[in-house]
C-alpha cells in the first residue's frame, strides 16, 4: 500500500504545469523560428526587442537573464529545464543572420550567448560626435545602459608641473554622476591618462596641454571602457592629431570558468574577476590629418592598456584576450564606417 502510495504521489509531482517556463507546447522545438526578425550588424535594437517579446509571451526571457535558475542536481526539474534551456539557445541562433555566426561563441549557456549579443552588437546606436558646443571636440558614448559624456578643451598654451614640456601634455578630469572625486576616479584619470598620451602624437603641439573631462551619466557596468571610447571619439572630433584609434571592452570571468563581455553593475559585482582591455585600431582615411605622421611601429595585434581585477590564471587571461579581440575587431569596423561617413570630420 505504502510503495502504491509512494508511487502515486511521485507521478503526481512530476507533472508539469502547462503554463510553467519548463513546458514546450507540442509545435515549439529547437528548428523553429521565434521572430522574423534576423539580428544583423545595425539592428540590435529591434531584434533584441523581437525576441524579447518573443520570449516573454512563452514564458522563456527568464533563461536569458538569468532568473530562471537551473535546478538543483537532485531536483525532478533539472532534465527538463535541459531541454527547454537547450531549445532557447537554438532560437536565438536560428534568429541571427548567417553572416554573424562566425562571430558568435560556441557558449550553451543562454544568459551568456544574450549578454555576448548586447556586448557586441547593442553600440551600434550607442555614440554620436559634437554632443556639447562649447567644447573643442565632444563625443556620447552608451555601451548597454551606461553612458558617458566626453569634452576635450584645447590644446592650450603651457604645460603643467612635471610635464615635459617639449610634448603635448594630456589633462584628464573624470566627473561622476554624483558625489565627490574619490580614489576609483583618481585611478580612471590615471588609465585614462596613460592610454589617451599612448595614442596621440605629442610632438605635434609642444609645450601645449589638451583637457579631457569625462561626465558620467550613468553607470550601470563596463564604465571605464566606456569612458576610454567616449574620449577617442571626442579627440578625433576635436582634430587631436592621433597614432590610431583606441577601442576598449571589459571581459569578465564567472565562477564556472565562462567569459562575458561589457557586463552590467550587478554581473561585475559577482564576477570572479574581471580586465579591461584597450586595443588599438588604424583607420588613417578617418583621422585628422598629420595623424599618421609618426615614426612609431604600428600596434594592430599589439594592446594598449590591461587593467586586471581580481584573480585568474594566465590561460583564463588569454581566453580573455581572444575573446575581447574578436568584439573589439566588430566595434572597430563600425567605428570606422560612423567616422568616415561623418561629414564633420576634421581634416
Amino acid at each position: 500500500m505504502t510503495g502504491a502510495d509512494d508511487g502515486t504521489s511521485a507521478s503526481a509531482s512530476t507533472k508539469l504545469d502547462p503554463l510553467s517556463p519548463f513546458s514546450l507546447v507540442n509545435q515549439e522545438g529547437p528548428g523553429q523560428a521565434i521572430t522574423h526578425i534576423k539580428l544583423r550588424s545595425d539592428n540590435y535594437e529591434e531584434w533584441s526587442r523581437s525576441m524579447r517579446r518573443s520570449l516573454k509571451s512563452r514564458r522563456k526571457f527568464g533563461f536569458c537573464d538569468g532568473s530562471i535558475a537551473k535546478p538543483t542536481d537532485d531536483d525532478f526539474l533539472l532534465s527538463q529545464w535541459e531541454v527547454v534551456h537547450c531549445t532557447v539557445v537554438q532560437w536565438i541562433m536560428n534568429s541571427i543572420d548567417p553572416s554573424l555566426l562566425d562571430s558568435v561563441s560556441d557558449t550553451e549557456d543562454a544568459r551568456l550567448l544574450w549578454t555576448e549579443l548586447a556586448a557586441q552588437y547593442s553600440v551600434v546606436n550607442g555614440c554620436s560626435r559634437s554632443s556639447l558646443n562649447r567644447a573643442h571636440g565632444s563625443a556620447t558614448w552608451s555601451q548597454g545602459d551606461t553612458k558617458v559624456i566626453a569634452a576635450v578643451y584645447g590644446p592650450k598654451a603651457g604645460t603643467k608641473k612635471n610635464e615635459n614640456p617639449e610634448k603635448a601634455s594630456i589633462e584628464v578630469i573624470w566627473k561622476p554622476k554624483t558625489g565627490q572625486t574619490g580614489k576609483p576616479e583618481r585611478e580612471y584619470e590615471m588609465i585614462l591618462k596613460r592610454t589617451l598620451q599612448s595614442i596621440c602624437i605629442l610632438t605635434i603641439n609642444p609645450n601645449t596641454t589638451t583637457s579631457v573631462i569625462l561626465q558620467v551619466v550613468n553607470d550601470d557596468g563596463a564604465l571605464l571602457p566606456c569612458a576610454i571610447n567616449a574620449a577617442c571619439l571626442a579627440l578625433v572630433d576635436a582634430g587631436i592629431p592621433l597614432k590610431h584609434l583606441a577601442v576598449s571592452i571589459c571581459c569578465c570571468l564567472t565562477e564556472a570558468g565562462e567569459v562575458i563581455l561589457d557586463p552590467t553593475k550587478l554581473e561585475e559585482q559577482t564576477m570572479k574577476a574581471f580586465v579591461y582591455l584597450v586595443f588599438p585600431n588604424s583607420i588613417s582615411s578617418a583621422l585628422p590629418q598629420g595623424s599618421l605622421d609618426t615614426n612609431d611601429e604600428p600596434m594592430e595585434h599589439g594592446i594598449i592598456t590591461s587593467v586586471t581585477h581580481g584573480v585568474m590564471s594566465v590561460e583564463n587571461y588569454f581566453r580573455c584576450l581572444e575573446r575581447g579581440r574578436a568584439a573589439t575587431a566588430k566595434l572597430s569596423n563600425f567605428l570606422r564606417n560612423r567616422l568616415q561617413s561623418a561629414p564633420q570630420l576634421p581634416g
